[in-house]
Formats: structure tokens, C-alpha cells, sequence
């Protein structure tokens, strides 16, 4: 077996089984996991990048001013999708982390439609209207917008988009970006810690599982840098739906969130949405 594909599904597996991972800091605040989430991935991706790269922390500085504005806004993205996912875990809807992620790669169609002026075929209209229907049920069961799904989708494939625009490699793009929120990420650390509500500090167990979070962060995107070095996009692309595909079964059968029939038809036709999006790539022209 080509060994990009081990580090493809080892990498999505471990996206996954996040839920997993954070479920055991419930301890601590969405707030305290995405603020640790952000100092620890900078303070180990950093050695990490500029060793892969062989690259000096200048040429990193010039290439923040050369992208700052791309920068800071996919920095915006990526930390509000920590945010919004660390906080469904904690309130137990995993299963509408699972449809945001779902839906996301359909949401890279309508950003391509309508912020690159890319043509639609007539699969990825119809892929489309599907979308805006499961979402539609979504927020008629809920009685009102599913906004975990619908934030997780959209800033995924927004932040996505960054990323076509700047060119620059996953891990020098995020090692940039984390730089960029740091700052932020420890002001927030002082401010829980004032307010006597922080965790971290307070006992072994939760400093620890706090800082392992540049571990969780990094180690994925590691072997996605390998995965995708290995292996055509196309075949990369099909293994972005295992990621999904691990949270809806942990939200069923480790966090026993129920799943009525409204929530099973928008999965449907999602899935059928994604599966004509998919049949679509596979016939177009490489």
C-alpha cells in the first residue's frame, strides 16, 4: 500500500476522533481549550516548520507582510471553527459537528460559484439544492438555524479558500496564522486566570491534558502534509469525508445523542449531495 494513504486515514481518523479528545477537557471552557489549542500548536509547529521548510524566522516575518490581510482573516476562520467545535462536544451535539463537516465540501461549491466565478454542472446544482434542503429540515427540527453546522461548513470551506488564494504550505500557513492569534490566545489565558475560573495551573491532570493540545492540533496536519505529498488531490479529497464520517458514529454509539428521523433525512440527502458532487470530479477532465 502506498504509504500516503496510511497517513491520509491515520490524519483523518485522528480529525475524527477529536470529539473523543476534547470530550475528556469538559472540565474546562470552550473558551480555556481554544485559547491553549492556539499557544501550544504555535510553540511546537514553529521548530517543527522552519526545520521541514529550512526556512529562518525572517523569511516567516517577511511572508506575514507579504499575506497579512489573508492571514489574519483564515486565522479568523480556523479560530472560530475551534471554537464552535470544542463548544458543541461540550454541550454533546457531535452529531451536528458531523453535518457541518458533511455539508462543508458543498459549501466550497458555492464559494467557488460565487466568490471565484467558477461555472456549476448540472450535478453540483442539484448537489446544491439538496444542501439548502437538508439544512432547511435541520432547522425544522431544531425550530431555528442550525448554526453549529452552518458555522463549522462555512468556515471550513471559507478558510479553504484562503488557502487557494495565498499558496502558501498547510503548515507555514498555520504556523503564521497561530502567531497571529497568539497574542490574543494570551490575553485570554491572564483573563480566565484573574477571573479565578481558568483551569489550567490548578491541577496536574488538566495543565497537561491542556498543553498536549499543539500535539492533537499538529500531529494530524503533519500527516496530511505527507498524505497529500504522496497522492493526487482527487484521491486525497474522498478520504476528507472518514473525518465526518468517525464523528457521526462516536455522536451515535460514544456520546448517545439521538438521531430522529428529520436529523436522518438531512443526512441523506447531504450524502447524496455528496455522492453526485463526487460522481461529477470523477467524470471531469483532469
Amino acid at each position: 500500500m502506498n504509504p500516503a494513504f496510511i497517513y491520509a486515514i491515520l490524519a483523518f481518523l485522528i480529525w475524527g476522533c477529536f470529539p473523543i479528545i476534547f470530550d475528556f477537557l469538559s472540565f474546562a471552557t470552550a473558551w480555556e481549550i481554544l485559547f491553549h489549542r492556539i499557544l501550544w500548536s504555535a510553540l511546537l509547529i514553529t521548530p517543527i516548520t522552519l526545520f521541514i521548510n529550512k526556512i529562518s524566522v525572517l523569511e516567516l516575518i517577511s511572508r506575514v507582510r507579504e499575506h497579512l490581510l489573508v492571514l489574519s482573516v483564515s486565522a479568523l476562520l480556523i479560530s472560530v471553527n475551534w471554537l464552535v467545535f470544542v463548544y458543541a462536544v461540550l454541550e454533546n451535539r457531535v452529531l451536528e459537528t458531523s453535518l457541518g463537516y458533511f455539508t462543508s465540501p458543498l459549501c466550497s461549491v458555492l464559494i467557488g460559484m460565487t466568490v471565484f466565478a467558477e461555472k456549476l454542472s448540472r450535478y453540483e446544482k442539484i448537489a446544491l439544492a439538496l444542501m439548502v434542503l437538508a439544512l432547511l429540515i435541520k432547522a425544522i427540527e431544531e425550530q431555528g438555524i442550525p448554526w453549529i453546522a452552518l458555522s463549522l461548513a462555512l468556515t471550513f470551506s471559507a478558510y479553504g479558500a484562503m488557502h487557494k488564494r495565498n499558496n502558501i504550505p498547510s503548515d507555514v500557513s498555520l504556523t503564521l496564522e497561530t502567531w497571529l492569534l497568539m497574542p490574543f490566545s494570551l490575553l485570554g489565558i491572564y483573563w480566565l486566570a484573574q477571573a479565578e475560573v481558568a483551569v489550567f495551573g490548578e491541577s496536574i491532570y488538566g495543565t497537561v491534558l491542556l498543553m498536549i493540545m499543539g500535539v492533537v492540533t499538529v500531529t494530524p496536519l503533519w500527516l496530511f502534509i505527507r498524505a497529500a505529498k504522496g497522492m493526487r488531490l482527487s484521491q486525497l479529497g474522498f478520504f476528507n469525508y472518514l473525518t465526518p464520517s468517525v464523528s457521526f458514529l462516536l455522536g451515535l454509539f460514544y456520546f448517545n445523542e439521538s438521531l430522529v428521523f428529520l436529523d436522518l433525512l438531512s443526512f441523506l440527502l447531504i450524502w447524496v449531495a455528496l455522492i453526485l458532487v463526487s460522481f461529477h470530479n470523477l467524470r471531469r477532465p483532469s
